[in-house]
């Protein structure tokens, strides 16, 4: 796909009958062989609406791992909690060891869980204890 084509896909994320179909277009292109198309395609991702969460973990299953990887990276950018299941999911059974380090560092970028939250202070009191 071309510049071009991209541009074409924008236009359709106006129109909530095309929404759906164009953000799986787009996210089709971060497999690109093109670094400024993939480029282009990620920023407009970031820029989408609440509507952009579930395709982007349903890309983290793409068959991909280059659109596996980039989800991983998006999600982990838009620091959406609702992400941390399925980003672990990933980092521990994906295939591509290349996918599962991506999962993991989009984890990092996400904020504590209660879990780990506890986990942290537990540590901390035993340190000092």
């Amino acid at each position: 796909m071309t510049d071009n084509s991209l541009g074409r896909l924008i236009d359709m994320l106006d129109d909530p009958v095309s929404y759906q179909e164009a953000v799986e277009d787009i996210i089709e292109l971060l497999a690109s062989n093109e670094d400024t198309t993939r480029e282009e395609a990620a920023k407009t991702l970031l820029q989408l609406d609440e509507r952009l969460f579930v395709p982007l973990v349903d890309a983290l299953y793409h068959p991909n791992s280059t659109v596996q990887g980039a989800a991983a990276d998006l999600l982990g950018e838009l620091q959406d909690e609702r992400a941390r299941d399925a980003l672990k999911v990933i980092s521990q059974t994906d295939d591509s060891h290349w996918v599962r380090s991506r999962a993991k560092l989009a984890l990092d970028r996400l904020p504590a869980d209660e879990d780990e939250k506890e986990a942290s202070r537990s540590a901390q009191h035993s340190a000092h204890s």
